[in-house]
């Protein structure tokens, strides 16, 4: 069993997952680590692309005419 699907199975029991696969606890434990911080690298990328994006959006309406103050009676 490979490590993805062993820690799908059993997410963050190390020694299952060691059981499982063949590794030892302490590089079962260092995949889990490594698995856990490209997942919150992702999401940091995330929301600093949707901060961005908000951004952007704000000063692009900033830059448009108010078009509800032209609106004729």
């Amino acid at each position: 069993m490979t490590f993805t699907e062993a820690f799908t199975l059993y997410p963050y029991d190390v020694e299952r997952i060691a059981a499982e696969t063949g590794m030892s606890p302490p590089v079962v434990d260092r995949e889990i680590n490594k698995l856990m911080q490209c997942r919150h690298d992702q999401r940091v990328k995330a929301e600093k692309r949707r901060i961005a994006q908000r951004d952007h959006m704000r000063r692009v309406r900033a830059d448009l005419p108010d078009l509800r103050a032209r609106r004729p009676a």
